[in-house]
């Protein structure tokens, strides 16, 4: 029997979720040398830009459906891109800088679960069989992935004081 695309596609999205969760639990052990070198506000742009090329190909090919969406849907976007992706990924560049790393990652694995909580309670959303699953993943990524962070040595030099 032969599969069609679509078939063949969906197989791979638990998949590709995993390796995007797997990734996202590893990203302190290279931000964290990478605060040695750069500032927080030059590793996430470049960050950014990179995320913008890589999904270049997908919004070239949904361009005629841009326009569908309202100046108020454009706004929450905008908001959400600047406060939510941009000056949240500063503050958790800066905080494995000065903090504890494992208190940091911590603190950013339990954000989906305070966000869905805030949702249900702030606009009424309500949580699918699903969702228990997904509010679970961040705390499976994170027993698997990050075992072992390297600590800056400005951290550790710090923590001798």
């Amino acid at each position: 029997m032969k599969e069609n695309y679509a078939t063949r596609r969906t197989n791979y999205g638990p998949w590709l979720v995993g390796l995007g969760a797997a990734l996202w639990g590893m990203e302190s052990a290279w931000r964290i040398p990478l605060n040695e070198l750069f500032d927080a506000q030059v590793i996430v742009f470049w960050e950014h830009v990179l995320i913008l090329l890589m999904l270049l190909p997908l919004l070239l090919s949904k361009l005629a459906d841009l326009s569908r969406i309202d100046a108020r849907t454009w706004g929450y976007l905008m908001f959400s891109a600047f406060a939510g992706s941009a000056v949240g990924t500063v503050f958790f560049t800066l905080s494995l800088k000065y903090g504890n790393p494992t208190v940091v990652n911590v603190i950013l694995n339990i954000q989906p679960v305070i966000s869905t909580l805030g949702a249900f309670f702030l606009f009424g959303d309500r949580l699918t069989r699903a969702s228990s699953f997904t509010q679970a993943s961040p705390f499976w990524r994170e027993s698997f992935c990050q075992s072992s962070i390297p600590r800056s040595s400005e951290n550790l030099s710090r923590k001798r004081d």
